[in-house]
């Protein structure tokens, strides 16, 4: 499980950090030997060490037994105007006058000592330390060292305690105002609205750690840097809920918004009593260790890697908590890191919340790279759809200007050729015309007819184009006496069949049954089609056989069966005669369904 390992490389890195050494190992810390409170009897005291809460002044004395070689020293969690001495000498200040108003307990400070008032053997160093309500009197920790060893230390401490929460806390201020922004654009996502709050309030809340003159009254700075941690705390838990969308997430942010107040309110009462706020302390630890078996048991059912990041932030943040509890002067478990990891924890969630915002990004990145690829392919195959349809139509109207020029057609010929040539006819027959006249406007009748029938669509029916030629000649056929047997079966369309090729399928028959008529002294005559396989190739067979005297070897050379030949060739069909001496004729066209 990806989010699980994660999650635990994220709490051994968290460990190995907090079992860091507090200071440079080449570092000696020097022991306090006398301590003045508010200028009353001195008495021996262990360092660090924290004045009661009356107290507003406090004296040091510290021994330093030099060897002749270059001494500096370095200050640490000094509670908060700071002034040192060698030998009865003033050295350093970290104020300007008794009326400045300095926050020095978060502060390093080194001192070189000037070899002129160091003397061989024991030196005197004494540490004066003030503080003004409602700051709390506290004397840190004093190490010796060469100078370089003393400001490595320095510049380390430097960065941890001061560069490092400002660089976070402006980073963070900006990635607030930066979520703002975003929540302006994305109103309909209140937690992010929550997460500007939590980005506002951390920023406030980390401000004295790296402040050494309040901008504001140091009574309301000392209020809202010391209580702002029970509403930010629970806040920020509350929006990790949120940010992991826990079921039931209200009820449990109720109980942390509630428990804050608490861990509030206990917090004045321990101290007015006079004593250490620890347990406040622990109850906001007991939140941090709630919110993640929360989302442990929330991410156990639902897993990924937005809930494996926020696990990891608030276990981390229970962890500085855990470190910074250690530090405070009234339980002095450890020096830990040396410095306190709460400025970074607002920082902390910020970041696990733009890794996730991130990632989301890339995979809607990824989510619309696909779009547009599938968008444009739609678009292709919309644009391919419409040029089909565009061609379709165009075809359409061809076919309609076809249809209609055909229409025209027809209706001229019946109208104006047809027209006369039966007027003609009539006439020749009035008169009493020989035959030899009236034949040849019958023939030219019957040829308009013909040729009006192949313009009317059939749309590739064979069966309906062979029964308008049966149509057609039916009159001639019974003049000579001659019957007709009908053989169609069901054939399939076929779709080349178009006016011009349906005129040379009637033209081929045409010629057949007028040749059955005139030369085979035929009395029956059999007109049919049926599907027919050539080969591998699927057609459909028409025929017209006569049972007449057979078709004569100098008729089968002649010009009338070569150009049924040539009719049937431009069709790409194939057109067979059978006949045999007394026992008739048999003309097959065969035509393809695909040409």
């Amino acid at each position: 499980m990806r989010w699980a390992s994660s999650s635990l490389r994220l709490i051994i890195a968290l460990l190995a950090l907090l079992l860091a050494p507090a200071a440079m190992a080449r570092l000696t810390p020097l022991t306090t030997a006398r301590v003045a409170v508010d200028g009353g009897v001195p008495g021996l005291r262990p360092a660090p060490w924290l004045a009661p809460v009356a107290a507003r002044r406090l004296s040091a004395e510290f021994t330093l037994v030099w060897d002749g070689r270059p001494v500096a020293l370095l200050l640490t969690d000094m509670r908060e105007r700071v002034t040192v001495s060698l030998n009865g000498v003033p050295l350093f200040s970290n104020t300007t006058g008794p009326a400045d108003t300095v926050l020095g307990w978060n502060h390093p400070y080194h001192v070189v000592l000037p070899a002129a008032l160091l003397r061989p053997g024991p030196n005197r160093i004494r540490v004066d330390v003030a503080a003004d309500p409602p700051w709390r009197l506290g004397l840190g920790q004093v190490q010796a060292g060469s100078p370089a060893e003393v400001e490595a230390g320095f510049a380390r401490q430097l960065f941890w305690r001061i560069d490092g929460p400002r660089t976070a806390n402006g980073s963070l201020l900006l990635l607030a105002l930066l979520v703002l922004m975003l929540w302006r654009a994305r109103r309909r996502q209140p937690e992010l609205l929550l997460l500007v709050v939590v980005g506002l309030g951390w920023w406030l809340r980390s401000l004295h750690f790296h402040v050494t003159r309040p901008p504001i009254d140091p009574a309301l700075f000392a209020t809202i840097s010391r209580e702002s941690v029970f509403i930010i705390v629970p806040l920020t838990f509350c929006y990790c809920l949120e940010f992991a969308r826990i079921p039931q997430a209200r009820r449990w942010q109720l109980a942390l918004l509630a428990s804050g107040l608490v861990g509030l309110v206990l917090r004045h009462l321990l101290l007015r009593a006079g004593l250490p706020d620890v347990p406040s302390a622990l109850l906001l630890i007991i939140m941090g260790l709630g919110t993640a078996g929360v989302l442990v048991r929330a991410a156990w059912q639902r897993r990924g890697p937005d809930q494996a990041l926020i696990i990891g932030v608030v276990a981390l943040n229970t962890g500085f908590a855990v470190h910074d509890l250690g530090r405070v002067y009234q339980l002095g478990w450890w020096d830990g890191a040396g410095f306190f990891f709460q400025p970074f924890a607002g920082i902390s969630l910020f970041a696990a919340f733009f890794l996730s915002l991130g990632r989301q990004f890339v995979a809607a990145l990824d989510a619309s790279e696909t779009s547009n690829v599938r968008l444009e392919q739609a678009v292709a195959s919309a644009r391919a759809d419409l040029a089909a349809s565009e061609e379709r139509r165009r075809r359409l109207e061809v076919e309609r200007a076809i249809e209609g020029e055909r229409e025209r057609l027809m209706r001229e010929m019946h109208d104006g050729i047809g027209a006369n040539l039966v007027a003609a006819v009539a006439v020749a027959e009035q008169q009493g015309q020989p035959a030899s006249t009236i034949a040849p406007l019958r023939r030219a009748l019957a040829d308009l007819k013909l040729t009006v029938d192949s313009l009317d669509p059939v749309d590739g029916d064979m069966v309906a184009l062979l029964a308008s030629l049966r149509h057609r000649i039916a009159g001639d056929l019974a003049a000579a006496g001659i019957a007709v047997d009908w053989q169609v079966a069901p054939c399939p369309p076929l779709p080349w069949l178009d006016a011009a090729n349906a005129l040379h399928v009637l033209r081929l028959f045409q010629e057949a049954i007028s040749n059955a008529i005139q030369h085979s002294g035929a009395r029956r005559i059999a007109i049919g089609c049926a599907p027919r396989q050539q080969g591998d190739r699927l057609g459909i067979a028409a025929w017209v056989a006569d049972d007449g005297c057979g078709l004569a070897p100098a008729a089968a050379a002649g010009r009338g069966l070569a150009h049924m030949q040539q009719r049937a060739a431009s069709m790409h069909g194939r057109l067979d005669i059978a006949a045999s001496p007394g026992a008739g004729t048999a003309i097959t066209l065969w035509l393809p369904l695909r040409r």
